[in-house]
């Protein structure tokens, strides 16, 4: 079922009566298009329930509800909690939070699937919440700016591969579903969009290899052996290139995921 969504100018007069007002910085930007909203929906199973993150005035939200498996919706706007409230609210629950400091344990459901169109500017703070919180995880779909996911993808040995493209591919099988035009959005952001899937690989979040990517990667152009040998001494630090047959000038950002975890885990010795 196709449902209708405001036009543009519809829109301001709504957000205007709610009190609420777009910023740039936060980067905000409303998916206007029915058929983008319709194939997005089209991916989410009747099996499990949804978790959306930042619904905004619902109009992704209405395709959800139609899973016939029940919607759970975090918003942080008071007048976007409001207008769900009074649109939504016998179809949703909504809670009235901030998602990066939302608690998923406090979720009825044991797994959930995520869902949510999220904001440019703090993309990667969502992309690590989601990381973190996989164990509750059984997919996650998620709509970005499309330089951000494809960073997600980037191959080692590339200038967009990073910690999240390590993470991502250690922690889950992830694609590109599709891609959406500024055209769709309101207001028209400068870049594309990708459409994006997480399927949670069964592996235990270690918190550790985070923080200790965070290392390798602030130092990327760095062989590992100017950012650890210090740290580790010569001998167990030349016993660990022996053991993985690297060199002296080998990078970090050269190494697939799993060799990084292998890797980080005999440093942790």
């Amino acid at each position: 079922m196709m449902h209708p969504v405001y036009k543009p100018e519809t829109l301001k007069t709504l957000l205007l009566s709610l009190n609420l007002s777009l910023t740039k910085e936060k980067g905000q930007n409303f998916l206007l298009d029915s058929d983008v909203l319709a194939k997005m929906a089209s991916f989410f199973k009747d099996t499990l329930p949804i978790l959306e993150i930042g619904p905004g005035i619902g109009h992704f939200t209405r395709y959800l509800i139609e899973k016939n498996q029940p919607v759970t919706v975090v918003e942080l706007d008071k007048g976007f909690v409001r207008y769900l409230e009074k649109e939504l609210g016998k179809k949703i629950k909504i809670i009235h939070k901030d998602f990066l400091k939302f608690s998923f344990s406090d979720l009825e459901y044991p797994k959930i699937v995520l869902a949510g169109n999220i904001p440019y500017s703090i993309t990667k703070d969502i992309l690590f919440r989601l990381f973190r919180n996989l164990s509750f995880i059984d997919e996650a779909f998620i709509l970005m700016q499309a330089e951000a996911g494809e960073k997600l993808l980037a191959e080692p040995g590339t200038k967009k591969y990073g910690r999240l493209s390590v993470l991502t591919g250690f922690y889950t099988e992830a694609q590109i579903l599709f891609y959406v035009p500024p055209k769709a959005f309101f207001p028209q952001p400068h870049v594309d969009s990708v459409y994006m899937r997480f399927k949670p690989k069964n592996k235990d979040y270690d918190k550790g290899f985070e923080e200790w990517l965070n290392i390798v990667f602030s130092n990327r152009r760095k062989t590992l052996a100017s950012v650890f040998k210090k740290k580790l001494g010569n001998e167990i630090f030349d016993r660990i290139l022996k053991e993985f047959a690297f060199t002296v000038n080998t990078r970090a950002e050269t190494l697939d995921p799993e060799t990084l975890y292998k890797l980080y885990l005999k440093m942790k010795q």
